[in-house]
């Protein structure tokens, strides 16, 4: 599970399995924020992930 912030309210939301689409070298979150709603688009480049993984990923 991945949680991701939600840049409207500020509150986490939960990330299950099926909510991440995976493309090549990139993966992506679209999900509605079960908080306030909001549409989050979030993505992931290789690049990002590489820079997140070496800094140390907190869950």
């Amino acid at each position: 599970i991945i949680r991701i912030f939600c840049r409207n309210c500020k509150k986490r939301i939960k990330v299950e399995y099926n909510d991440i689409d995976i493309d090549y070298d990139e993966f992506s979150v679209k999900k509605v924020c079960e908080h306030c709603n909001h549409k989050i688009d979030w993505s992931l480049n290789q690049e990002k992930m590489m820079y997140m993984i070496n800094m140390g990923l907190e869950d």
